[in-house]
């Protein structure tokens, strides 16, 4: 389908202020970033996947449901801490690039394997190179899906330049995004 080379990371901080623990709070029958983690794996298109923490408790999440860890140094692990930064760091210090890097934010649950491989094939089809962003219908970014190529990423040092691609998706900041994202979960699950 893709003769490209993918890798996953999924940026999953800890301390979230609205909601405690978060990215391991159970929703659905599990936490909150095996979600994501288990939608990379099923869309079988990554040749790894990462859980970028500071928390020991989502790093051990992450290993036990089959996900690479990475600890993000203390620095880049606060409120004023750019995912953007955050992911800069991590693809500095790997030695493994790939084509491509899809960064999935574990506070959308609801995203799916499809749209995981849609974008991917809009963006490797594309001729815009630039980074690729989801938004919802009012133009927001979701942060459900940025994907762009590792040279690019490396090379600009920043998120610019972006296209976007339209996929409305839950967004868990609030215990009212949650109890949305858990509905339809359940939803789907029946």
């Amino acid at each position: 389908m893709l003769n490209k080379t993918f890798t996953c990371i999924i940026p999953a901080r800890g301390g979230s202020k609205r909601i405690p623990n978060k990215n391991i709070r159970d929703i659905c029958g599990k936490p909150l970033v095996a979600w994501t983690i288990d939608t990379a794996f099923e869309s079988m298109i990554f040749q790894s996947i990462w859980v970028n923490s500071d928390d020991e408790l989502i790093l051990n999440v992450a290993a036990n449901h089959g996900a690479f860890t990475y600890k993000r140094p203390p620095e880049l692990a606060t409120d004023e801490s750019s995912t953007e930064c955050v992911i800069m760091e991590q693809l500095e210090v790997m030695n493994n690039p790939t084509d491509y890097v899809m960064v999935l934010q574990p506070t959308s649950p609801t995203r799916t394997v499809e749209s995981v491989l849609w974008v991917a094939m809009d963006y490797v089809n594309s001729k815009d190179k630039n980074l690729l962003a989801t938004v919802n219908t009012d133009g927001k970014r979701n942060g459900s899906i940025f994907i762009a190529s590792w040279k690019y990423m490396l090379n600009t040092k920043k998120w610019k330049d972006e296209s976007t691609w339209l996929y409305p998706c839950i967004d868990i900041d609030t215990e009212d995004d949650w109890k949305e994202a858990e509905c339809l979960l359940k939803t789907r699950e029946s």
